[in-house]
Parts: structure tokens; C-alpha cells; sequence
């Protein structure tokens, strides 16, 4: 850890017990591999109060921003300089993978960030952007060819200075490029005036202290005159948490799982979340609570063939801007009644398929509730989790049964893909 950067552990304690839901703190520097060290932290939470829902005042997000700002420069980018020169832009530093803390397969990164970025191209090209946590500058150098100008805010000295410097020797940035370090809220109070058309998020709000913050955020950025469109990507699902967290079970606990033991480590780590997890309503909502700035939100799934938590559990929230020189969106607007429930209709793949060649070329087949094959035994646990409370049992056989019974289930429905104990044992 860099002495100049250095975190105190009883300030991220004091900041943990000015939190109303927390009774106390304690946190610690765990070593890992080579010079890694993960910051730990545990709470012990009032059990008098409910606050699922508590936002942080002002001056308690701002210190928690600040704190993941530090942890980032000493930890994550503090040995930036020694990323090789062919893999900037896919260097991937820090990113491991949220059930075990392995590092994520190279393939699937470049698959995930090959998506990331036909998503934010998929609207035309990129013009004039700002990106609002830049990391190592994965999405800038690999929209190098399409930008004519690009502010990053950064909070990490580190990941400033070595974006900087890699600008500086990559052919068609000079130039074109300003890093600045600061934060989101830092925004409203930059010395020279930014004019981006698109705004990126990538990967970020989830180290946002509360939706409050996050909605201030996005009404700093659609005062920007100039603002069409706001990506912002890697949302991770509150919708989807539970089925997260089910995953993360069963990677721990094996095929010998007991039905308690999984309910227990659900709810544990369910308490104990540290990061920011949106659903997606959130997004749909901006329209109706910025009308007058916000025209149309998208929610995108990550079309990936990997089967990782990236895949899986989070996406893409793409929020189109009432711009004064842009032509409006046509929008089909669908009544509630209109759309058809894929689960509670009994639909299967073939019928699906035929309903969308029937109606395809008449009027938008709105479909909803199709059940994603990536994590049908994560829904199917959930939902016998959350049909009664766990019985106290010791049938080691009990994940065995859940996937007999969803085979059975989705044989049934004539879909393709079936699960093995083998397929579950090899995640």
C-alpha cells in the first residue's frame, strides 16, 4: 500500500457507525495473493431499526466516495505502470469474480467488454463524451476510432496518470483526450465547461452510496445542454440479487448442500451486501420524474455466451435525453394488458418462435417473464426458498431433488436446455 495513499481503517469505522442502522464497526486489511489486500468490513446492525431503505446525508456519501476513491488508488491501479502496452485498454485490472474472488477468465472479459461496447456504438457513433469513472480506460481506448473529444473523471491518481500517459503514445487521441480527478459529484464544479453528447458509467454506481446519490447524479448530467444519451453499464440487479446469491451458495457449499445451509448463507450475505444494486423500475421511472429532460430508458441484458455473474446479473440501463436539435423518438407505447406473460401462459421455445412469425410483421410482440436458461436452478431455489420458511432437514440429497424436479419442469416445456449435477459441480 502507498504510504501517500494510505487508508485509515478507523476512519472507514467512524463513517460505518454514523450510519443509524449500524450499532458497530470493525474493519481489517486482509493479505492475499502477492501484494493484494482486500479491506473487510464488519457491522453489527441495530436490530430495533428497519433501514433497507436509509440513504446517507450528504456529508456521509461524500466520505464514502472519497474512501472507495483511496481504496482503489492504493489498491487496484497502484502498480498500473507496469500494464503491458498491448493490453491497454483490456488489461482488466481488478476485476475478479464476485462468487469466489478468482480472477475472471480472459476470454469472457474481452467477450463482456467486446458487448460493452456494441451497446454504446449501437446508437451511432460516440462523438463527444464524458465518462464518469474511468478506471484503466477500457471503454476509451477501445472507442478510440470514434470519438473527436473525451473527459474522464477519475477519482484514482493512479489510473490518471497512466490513462494520460497511455494517451499520449496511441495514435488518434492526442489531442482529443482530458482526464481530470474527481468524482461524480465534482461534476457541477469543473474549471472549464464539458459539452459531451454521450455520458458513460461503466461499472461504477455500484460503489454509489444510495439511489439518492445516484438520481443527484443523473440530474447533474441531463443539465448538460448538449447531453443526447446516458449509458450506463455492469448494473448489478436487485431484481436478481437473490439468485446471485444463490449462485455464490452453491459455489461454496457443493452438490452435498443441505436446504438450511443455503437459506443461511443467503441471508447472511444478503445482510451484509457492501455494494449498490439497482432494479431496473429505477431507470424506468427517470421518464416520469425528469419529464422534462428525460424522453426513454432502455434495460439491455448482456448478450454473452459466457455463463459468469457479468452475464447473468447485471445490465445495461441506456436513458435517451430530450436534446433541442434531435428529432424526437418514435416510440410504440404498449398497454399493460397487451403484453403476454411467457411463464404464466405456458409458452415454450417453438411456440414462442411461431407467436413472433405470426405477428412480426403486423404490430411489436411485447413478451415478458421468459426465463433466462443461464440461472434456471438459481430461480428455481429461490422460489422454494421463498415459498415458506426452510425446515431445519439434514437430506444431503435436497440440491440433487431441486434439480430432478426443475428437469422434470422444463422437459415439460419442451425447452433445450437441461441442468446435470455434473454441469453444477463443473461451475
Amino acid at each position: 500500500m502507498a504510504a501517500e495513499h494510505h487508508i485509515d481503517l478507523g476512519q472507514i469505522e467512524h463513517a460505518l457507525r454514523r450510519e443509524s442502522g449500524v450499532k458497530d464497526a470493525v474493519v481489517l486489511l486482509q493479505p492475499g495473493k502477492g501484494t493484494e489486500t482486500r479491506l473487510l468490513c464488519f457491522v453489527t446492525l441495530r436490530e430495533s431499526d428497519d433501514q433497507s431503505d436509509s440513504e446517507l446525508d450528504g456529508d456521509e456519501a461524500l466520505s464514502l466516495v472519497h474512501l472507495w476513491g483511496d481504496y482503489f488508488d492504493s489498491e487496484t491501479y497502484s502498480n498500473m505502470a507496469n500494464v503491458q502496452a498491448d493490453l491497454t485498454g483490456r488489461d482488466f485490472i481488478g476485476w475478479v469474480s464476485a462468487y469466489d474472488g478468482s480472477v475472471i477468465d480472459g476470454a469472457e472479459m474481452d467477450e463482456w467488454l467486446d458487448d460493452t461496447i456494441a451497446t454504446i456504438l449501437d446508437g451511432g457513433h460516440s462523438g463527444h463524451i464524458l465518462e464518469i469513472g474511468t478506471g484503466s480506460g477500457m471503454i476509451l481506448f477501445n472507442l478510440a476510432g470514434e470519438l473527436q473529444t473525451y473527459v474522464g473523471l477519475e477519482p484514482s491518481a493512479h489510473a490518471v496518470s497512466f490513462v494520460t500517459k497511455r494517451v499520449a503514445s496511441t495514435a488518434g487521441l492526442k489531442n482529443k483526450v482530458d482526464m481530470i480527478r474527481a468524482t461524480a459529484t465534482d461534476l457541477a464544479r469543473l474549471d472549464k465547461p464539458v459539452s459531451p453528447g454521450l455520458v458513460i458509467l461503466n461499472s461504477v454506481i455500484q460503489y454509489f452510496p444510495g439511489q439518492d446519490y445516484l438520481f443527484r447524479i443523473i440530474q447533474d448530467i441531463v443539465k448538460l445542454d448538449t447531453v443526447e444519451t446516458i449509458f450506463i453499464g455492469d448494473v448489478r440487479s436487485m431484481a436478481l440479487h437473490r439468485e446471485f446469491l444463490v449462485a455464490k451458495a452453491l459455489r461454496t457449499t457443493g452438490l452435498k448442500a443441505r436446504k438450511d445451509e443455503i437459506w443461511d448463507m443467503v441471508t447472511q450475505m444478503e445482510e451484509s451486501e457492501p455494494e449498490l444494486l439497482i432494479d431496473p423500475a429505477f431507470f424506468i421511472e427517470l421518464a416520469s420524474r425528469l419529464p422534462d429532460r428525460i424522453e426513454h430508458v432502455e434495460i439491455l441484458p448482456k448478450k454473452m455466451r459466457a455463463d459468469n455473474e457479468l452475464s447473468c446479473f447485471r445490465y445495461a440501463a441506456v436513458i435517451y435525453v430530450k436534446a433541442t436539435m434531435q428529432q424526437p423518438l418514435k416510440l410504440h407505447n404498449i398497454d399493460q394488458e397487451q403484453w403476454t406473460d411467457f411463464t404464466k401462459q405456458g409458452l415454450t421455445r417453438a411456440s414462442l418462435l411461431e407467436l413472433v412469425r405470426n405477428q412480426i410483421r403486423s404490430s411489436p410482440v411485447p413478451i415478458c417473464n421468459i426465463p433466462n436458461r443461464k440461472f434456471n436452478l438459481e430461480r428455481h431455489i429461490v422460489d422454494l426458498l421463498n415459498s415458506q420458511e426452510p425446515d431445519i432437514t439434514v437430506d444431503t440429497n435436497w440440491l440433487h431433488l431441486c434439480i430432478n424436479q426443475l428437469n422434470v419442469c422444463l422437459h415439460s416445456r419442451l425447452l433445450t436446455w437441461l441442468i446435470s449435477p455434473e454441469k453444477l459441480a463443473a461451475r
